[in-house]
């Protein structure tokens, strides 16, 4: 009977509606803390916040190519950081890493979703952050110029080359980080990322 039907239906589409706006309030989470001011201050924030979030608000860049895991320590200590830029410079590594894995699939009519990991480990002073996908990879030729302003690897109209010169920036020059890149074409790309867990030194 049309109760029955009602009876059986009504429950599931409660369950879906919870669900969305389990998803929806989830994604507001994750804008506010992605759009956090930081006015170029230093604080203490969780790493792990950080990136899952920017995860999240750029979900819809990666999750039609790509599988993304995410691998952080639980006894992290949060990191002085300018968040807002920081969240900036991850936003940047994982829509490149999505290109990246998307031309791949493209040129060589892959099937598969790529994957994307990051991992985050504890260095002595400095936290890592090491970002891989499988993506085309980068010819050793041009290894040493992506971080120069305006240089880019992809079409026209896709890609403006400031992408990598923001992550340079706000990593090494503003916090007194180190990159290194390992790449090979056809395989993927490594990026690692180190930065000083406290920017002020203690002083005892």
């Amino acid at each position: 009977s049309k109760f029955d039907f009602i009876r059986e239906e009504i429950p599931i589409s409660l369950e879906q509606s919870l669900d969305g706006l389990s998803r929806v309030t989830t994604i507001v989470r994750a804008m506010k803390s992605f759009s956090h001011a930081s006015d170029g201050q230093f604080a203490f924030a969780s790493l792990a916040d950080a990136i899952n979030s920017t995860a999240t608000v750029c979900r819809n860049e990666w999750k039609y190519v790509a599988e993304l895991n995410i691998s952080i320590p639980e006894d992290l200590p949060p990191v002085e950081l300018i968040l807002d830029e920081f969240n900036q410079v991850i936003l940047n590594m994982i829509i490149n890493a999505g290109h990246a894995i998307e031309d791949r699939r493209l040129a060589e009519k892959l099937d598969d979703l790529g994957k994307i990991d990051i991992e985050v480990s504890v260095d002595g002073d400095d936290v890592k952050i090491e970002l891989s996908d499988n993506g085309g990879g980068i010819p050793q030729e041009i290894q040493d110029k992506v971080f120069e302003p305006f240089f880019t690897t992809k079409v026209v109209g896709k890609g403006t080359g400031q992408g990598l010169n923001i992550v340079y920036s706000v990593i090494v020059e503003k916090h007194k980080g180190r990159i290194g890149l390992d790449s090979t074409v056809g395989e993927g790309t490594r990026f690692t990322l180190c930065i000083p867990i406290r920017q002020t030194k203690e002083t005892t």
